[in-house]
């Protein structure tokens, strides 16, 4: 399969020091590590921050034709406070470099090139006006490819409007059940339990497929033919940072395989676990690590 990856990379500033993040990014990662091709769509500074990420993403073999590099903002950065029972508070620095990225002749030369089958894409890019239209101009160039959207509310970085502008333009959702219950009042639908709430706006947006995420409780994940729930998977907690990432590539991976939903929430749930029991949003894992879980 080959995916396109659009949307932030900047460094998590973490208690224990930095590590190369961003949703777009860890998903890719992830997304890589479970055998597919990636092409990532982002910029970062022209400062030692950005020549250490470009370092860094050449290491992980996804395809870096569409990483530029801009003098009009530094790399970015945000701060990433752990809480005792190991979730992020993150305080996002921006305009940074990511904002910068635009879908001129050349990004259009690569994305045909590149044929992607999905689009992945967030809500952090699509806060900025530049970011909006570079994401729908990518959508626009790839109008063939099926599109996942990653909702991740960051505070003072989404707006209701863009929010319901995104999910409209999306096939494929992942959120977690604290981004559930804002979402599906705003969409006017209010009555019922996570799961009932979830099979109603999958089907009133004509979605494919909606994850939500739970943390520790796992997952409940819904398509058009049925729903199924994970409990998760308990391991001792180093950090969250990039777990519902993970989760997200995992679960992509299942339903491009065409796996039963029990069990693409079975393995997304176990990628995400393992991302959670190491430090930072990327360790390295194995499949023969994820087996361990079970």
């Amino acid at each position: 399969m080959r995916a396109l990856s659009i949307g932030e990379i900047l460094w998590d500033l973490l208690p224990d020091g930095k590590h190369l993040g961003g949703a777009p990014f860890n998903f890719g990662v992830n997304l890589r590590r479970c055998g597919h091709q990636v092409l990532f769509a982002t910029a970062v500074g022209d400062d030692p921050l950005g020549c250490e990420a470009r370092e860094k993403m050449l290491a992980t073999g996804i395809d870096m034709r569409l990483v530029e590099t801009t003098s009009r903002y530094p790399t970015g950065t945000v701060d990433v406070a752990i809480d005792a029972a190991g979730e992020p508070r993150y305080r996002i620095h921006r305009p940074a470099a990511y904002d910068d990225w635009v879908c001129d002749r050349k990004a259009g030369e690569v994305l045909a090139d590149f044929e992607p089958r999905w689009i992945y894409f967030g809500t952090l890019l699509a806060h900025s006006a530049e970011g909006r239209r570079a994401v729908e101009a990518v959508l626009d160039a790839c109008f063939r490819a099926s599109r996942f959207f990653d909702v991740n509310l960051r505070r003072n970085s989404y707006s209701r409007e863009l929010v319901e502008r995104l999910l409209r333009l999306a096939h494929v959702v992942k959120m977690n059940d604290r981004e559930l219950e804002p979402i599906c009042t705003w969409l006017g639908i209010e009555e019922g339990g996570d799961a009932g709430r979830a099979a109603r706006l999958g089907a009133a947006m004509g979605w494919r497929a909606l994850a939500v995420t739970r943390g520790e409780n796992g997952c409940l994940v819904w398509t058009a033919d049925g729903a199924a729930e994970h409990p998760g998977f308990r391991v001792p907690i180093q950090d969250t940072v990039g777990a519902g990432d993970a989760f997200a590539a995992g679960f992509l991976h299942g339903l491009e395989l065409g796996w039963p939903l029990a069990r693409v929430a079975e393995f997304a749930n176990r990628l995400g676990a393992a991302i959670a029991a190491h430090s930072g949003a990327t360790p390295e894992w194995s499949m023969e690590e994820l087996e361990l879980l079970r």
